[in-house]
């Protein structure tokens, strides 16, 4: 489905942004814990912006993406956050593994067949949502939480966390004519990202207001070289040569 940005130094430097952001508790587990993902990272030539995550723990990072991001902690935000998303699906499948066999089959009933959309098994989330009021709210809400802890402790400014939100509007106002047609989803993919944004500046002021951020991590020359390849990718020009830098 993908093709991967034909750069082996882009290619290890998301390998290795996103095993730096893989917590601890899930590096630690056993290989045979259900629980446990052997994480891969990808970067891809595709001009959406978005990250997806597999469920067998495959994260795509699309070329897109650069084109709004300002810098790695943002990027680094965005993986954390996709990391995420795998261990509350995981943590979902746990928890259905110890469920007695007829609540099993009442959750089956309610979750129905057929929520896979792209690759993503979005049966668990889906159905629990439909049982559950606000559920799909809180595990947004904690997949943000989580990436702020994980990307602060892999020693990234988590104040870059919101900002990355606002880059993408300032990006892509309500105004702007998006090739080749206005998105009529625009306005609402705004309104989300200023929810997002607001949830994590309250999350800054409520849980990390002691935090020193004068020796956490903002940017890099690496971020930005890789920013430059991804960009020739998504529009067919030849790759540059390797940079020392990288």
């Amino acid at each position: 489905k993908y093709k991967l940005v034909p750069n082996q130094d882009a290619q290890d430097y998301v390998r290795k942004l996103g095993a730096s952001l893989i917590p601890p508790h899930q590096r630690d587990l056993p290989s045979d814990d259900p629980l446990k993902f052997f994480f891969q990272f990808y970067l891809v030539e595709d001009k959406d912006l978005d990250i997806v995550s597999f469920p067998d723990g495959i994260i795509v990072v699309k070329s897109g993406f650069f084109d709004y991001l300002e810098n790695e902690a943002q990027l680094a935000y965005y993986m954390s956050r996709a990391i995420a998303v795998l261990e509350e699906s995981g943590n979902w499948r746990a928890s259905r593994h110890y469920m007695n066999a007829g609540r099993r089959v009442a959750t089956d009933a309610a979750i129905g067949a057929g929520f896979v959309v792209g690759g993503l098994l979005l049966g668990p989330m889906v159905g629990v949502a439909i049982t559950r009021d606000g559920y799909m709210d809180s595990l947004t809400d904690q997949a943000d939480r989580l990436a702020l802890e994980w990307m602060l402790a892999a020693g990234y400014d988590i104040r870059e966390a919101p900002r990355a939100y606002k880059a993408y509007v300032l990006r892509h106002p309500d105004q702007t004519l998006l090739s080749p047609s206005r998105d009529a989803n625009q306005t609402e993919k705004n309104e989300t990202c200023a929810v997002r944004r607001s949830f994590l500046m309250a999350e800054l002021r409520a849980n990390y207001s002691q935090v020193n951020y004068s020796s956490l991590k903002k940017d890099s020359d690496q971020f930005h070289a890789v920013a430059q390849l991804a960009r020739q990718a998504e529009r067919g020009k030849k790759m540059t040569p390797a940079t020392p830098s990288l």
